[in-house]
């Protein structure tokens, strides 16, 4: 929020500025020639988009909070949904459900979609045992790795240029997560990372 407020702050300040310097001119308002008007208008216009443009993008970058699982549920509907291949870095799968499930399942079909999840989990969860063997006979990569954990993260588009990573985590039964496009630090090694477990982990 600190750098919103710095960033909007520093738009308003030279437009005001430049508000300013025309208004401190010997011409008065109703004396400006057209092209004095359309180099307002301009500025006034790349103003306006510039603040949009901001706004949006701490939209975009700012952590998504969540307490209720049907909204957690929907939110990674609507990751993975339509935007190509998915590789899901899960404990559990707690999120899926009828609408998640189905997608999945067509994913798996049109072999877009790779899971990788915790060996401990494997074998003790006889529902998680049966997604998987679903997920798996209709054609998912599935993998398993002997560790626990603490952060989950799932990329879309996982086999073209446009990846992009969701990173989250739960604190205090809040489930905190965070999107990342190709080309930041947070994307590229979540890449990197999916691809170390991809080679060493074990086929289930």
């Amino acid at each position: 929020m600190g750098k919103l407020f710095l960033s909007v702050t520093g738009l308003i300040a030279t437009f005001s500025g430049f508000i300013g310097i025309n208004a401190s001119t010997e011409t008065k308002w109703n004396e400006f020639t057209a092209w004095q008007w359309i180099w307002i208008s301009a500025f006034s216009l790349g103003f306006i988009i510039s603040l949009i443009i901001t706004v949006k993008d701490h939209i975009q970058n700012s952590p998504k909070k969540f307490k209720d699982p049907a909204r957690i549920n929907k939110y990674m509907f609507n990751l993975i949904n339509g935007n190509g291949s998915s590789f899901i870095y899960t404990r559990d799968m707690s999120w899926l459900n009828d609408e998640s499930r189905t997608m999945l399942l067509a994913k798996a079909k049109s072999g877009q979609l790779t899971i990788c999840l915790p060996e401990t989990s494997c074998g003790t969860k006889p529902e998680l045992d049966t997604e998987l063997a679903a997920l798996k006979s209709s054609g998912a990569k599935i993998y398993k790795y002997n560790g626990s954990p603490t952060m989950r993260f799932t990329i879309t588009n996982f086999e073209n240029s446009s990846k992009k990573i969701a990173i989250g985590h739960t604190v205090n039964n809040v489930t905190e997560i965070v999107e990342y496009e190709i080309g930041t630090h947070a994307c590229d090694l979540g890449v990197d990372l999916a691809n170390i477990l991809i080679h060493n982990g074990k086929p289930l």
